[in-house]
């Protein structure tokens, strides 16, 4: 066995689109030849009381691994974070989503890093079968910005087009971005049926 796991989980559904998970999980993971136990508490909670608003918030304590192959160790996070989707019409969605995550090397004693990061992604569906993704991400403790562009053009299940293009921009010393790297990628599949 190499990783085992136990949660017990409560969730609460206020209204059709109103909710909150809270979960506990007692684990075991091996990482490097080394078990490690862990404990962790989870609580999120999801609301849609306007339409075209959905929001929620979500947090996570307990015992993570620094995953370092010569000297891991058991630590000390808190992950926490809020999202919202905005959905002017039918076509078009934007959302925003912030999350921060804190690691200690034990739990209230020194800080290995303060990780921020906020995404957003924005979708157009242009007709029943195309549509646009669009996706921006900055990670403060990297100083990196993460760029995506999506073009999905989709007939039916198995039968798919993307086009799509990503990009990553570092910030140097000047205090300028430049770009570390892109790509390009494309996939094509038919589902043809006998």
């Amino acid at each position: 066995m190499t990783d085992q796991w136990a949660n017990a989980n409560l969730h609460l559904r206020f209204t059709e689109f109103n909710q909150m998970n809270i979960s506990f999980r007692n684990s075991m993971e091996r990482y490097e030849g080394i078990d490690f136990n862990k404990n962790s508490l989870s609580i999120s909670a999801g609301a849609n009381l306007i339409g075209w608003l959905p929001f929620g918030i979500y947090f996570s304590t307990g015992h993570s691994i620094f995953y370092d192959s010569d000297d891991p160790y058991l630590g000390w996070s808190n992950a926490y974070g809020v999202y919202f989707n905005l959905k002017p019409n039918k076509r078009l969605q934007m959302a925003v989503n912030f999350s921060k995550e804190t690691f200690w090397k034990k739990r209230g004693r020194e800080q290995v890093f303060d990780y921020n990061v906020i995404r957003q992604r924005t979708t157009y569906q242009i007709s029943k079968t195309l549509s646009l993704r669009a996706i921006v991400d900055y990670n403060h403790f990297n100083k990196e910005i993460y760029g995506s562009f999506l073009i999905s053009w989709i007939l039916k299940p198995g039968t798919v087009f993307f086009l799509g293009v990503d990009n990553n921009f570092l910030k140097g010393e000047s205090g300028a971005y430049a770009q570390t790297d892109y790509s390009i990628f494309m996939k094509f599949s038919y589902w043809w049926r006998m």
